[in-house]
């Protein structure tokens, strides 16, 4: 299945159903911590991973000579589809993410950002089309002198909900909603996607009989599931 497809699907369904779907398959769900929530855009993402880390760093990008990487180098390893899920090391006053490095970002053809910590520009992320960011929150703080990204593109730990940390890899698939945000193997994804989907008819055709009268208890041991 190409990767278009696979996002789609995944946008089509509720990140609660995909939870359901890994967990009936014996799974532990890859959920990132709940504070990590929707900052921009219509709530729905899925993508490919793309990943970043950095830490707290007070030196301005003037006193980092030589820098400890080209920071350019992110933007030309950005492909369509592409979710940048940034880890910052625990800074938690300076704005990592905003604007500029968005509009950079989607240029190359990436569909979002996932920040475990705050951003900037939240107004002029709001306003930008094919663009979603979640994040803890929002800081006018420059990030230039209190943060630096150090690494992309290499397996990264972020803070979870069912975990203290989940692992990240470069090529997961990434899937968030107004609920939450997990993570899926790519080895996995298409099978959860197939579940999850029998997962839908079944909730479709609890809704449907309870709205017809039917009593909820019928209707769970017809389908099983609420």
């Amino acid at each position: 299945m190409n990767p278009e497809d696979i996002s789609a699907r995944l946008r089509a369904l509720d990140v609660a159903l995909i939870f359901d779907a890994v967990e009936a398959l014996g799974g532990t769900p890859r959920c990132l911590d709940l504070g990590v929530r929707h900052q921009s855009g219509t709530g729905r993402l899925a993508g490919r991973v793309l990943t970043v880390s950095g830490r707290p760093d007070p030196r301005a990008r003037s006193e980092r000579v030589p820098p400890p990487w080209d920071e350019f180098r992110l933007f030309e390893a950005v492909r369509p589809g592409h979710v940048l899920l940034i880890s910052t090391g625990g800074e938690q006053v300076a704005g990592v993410w905003g604007e500029i490095l968005s509009t950079a970002a989607r240029e190359q053809g990436a569909v979002g950002a996932v920040v475990d910590g705050l951003v900037r520009d939240v107004a002029a992320l709001r306003e930008m089309p094919r663009w979603e960011v979640f994040a803890r929150g929002t800081s006018p703080v420059e990030g230039n002198g209190r943060w630096q990204p150090s690494e992309f593109d290499v397996p990264i730990a972020v803070p979870g909900a069912l975990t203290n940390h989940v692992r990240a890899d470069p090529g997961d698939w990434l899937v968030a909603d107004e609920d939450g945000i997990l993570l899926l193997a790519a080895d996995e994804v298409e099978t959860v996607l197939e579940t999850a989907e029998q997962l839908l008819e079944r909730e479709s055709a609890t809704r449907r009989d309870l709205l017809a009268g039917d009593s909820f208890a019928v209707v769970y041991g017809r389908y099983q599931t609420f």
